[in-house]
């Protein structure tokens, strides 16, 4: 006799409930990604506050700054300040480790240059593969997020030169060593531009009141690496 089979129905979940499902994991993951972005935004606040980079003082300008940028009466400067490149946003790098770690998967999976071979042999258990994927995560998490150049800044007081020969002198010294002139701004007591080349950026600060013979002030601020 032929077996008697019951008849067994399958059903499928309503399309209702997979939408229902696909919508809160979408919900979720705003959330998740949200509450990151906060946490980030907060910690770079308060490590901006709590890690300020602490200029300081030196008597003599270093050695290779001279060979970078022009500097007007070096004996007659009245304070130099130096601000090392690895203290300046010390607190971003530090809120960002984190979340370069929690991202860090994704980016070496999206990243299409890797050349390492999926089929490579074992070697006690580690495969190249999964040394290559180290030594990528390992740059990715050193790679620095921020500005790390070191910033030189100058200062002069009471200049015997005019302010009109102090900006002739530097745009002029700025364009002999390949320098271009960038935003230029003054009014009747101050003037200022920028000045940049591949790595190094700089500001022209004079200060000049039309009252008094002098000029009041110079400064100099050059963003470079000293190393």
């Amino acid at each position: 006799m032929t077996p008697a089979f019951s008849k067994v129905e399958i059903k499928e979940p309503p399309i209702e409930q997979l939408t229902k499902k696909k919508s809160c994991l979408r919900r979720a993951c705003v959330s998740c990604l949200g509450c990151l972005g906060v946490v980030i935004i907060v910690s770079l606040i308060l490590l901006k506050f709590t890690l300020r980079p602490k200029p300081v003082e030196i008597k003599d300008l270093p050695s290779l700054f001279a060979e970078l940028v022009p500097t007007y009466d070096i004996e007659g400067t009245k304070l130099i300040k130096l601000t090392k490149g690895v203290e300046r946003n010390k607190g971003a790098e530090y809120a960002a480790f984190l979340p370069k770690l929690f991202i860090s998967p994704v980016v070496l999976i999206l990243d299409r240059d890797n050349d390492f071979s999926s089929t490579a042999k074992k070697d006690n258990g580690i495969t190249e593969q999964s040394l290559s994927l180290a030594r990528r995560l390992v740059a990715f998490m050193k790679a620095p997020i921020a500005d790390h150049r070191d910033v030189v800044s100058i200062e002069w007081e009471q200049l015997d030169a005019s302010a009109d020969f102090l900006e002739e002198y530097y745009r002029t010294e700025l364009k002999k060593r390949n320098f271009k002139i960038g935003i230029t701004s003054s009014n009747k007591l101050t003037r200022q531009f920028t000045f940049s080349k591949t790595g190094i950026d700089g500001l022209i600060f004079i200060q000049d009141d039309p009252s008094t013979e002098t000029t009041d002030a110079l400064f100099l601020t050059v963003t470079t690496s000293l190393e």
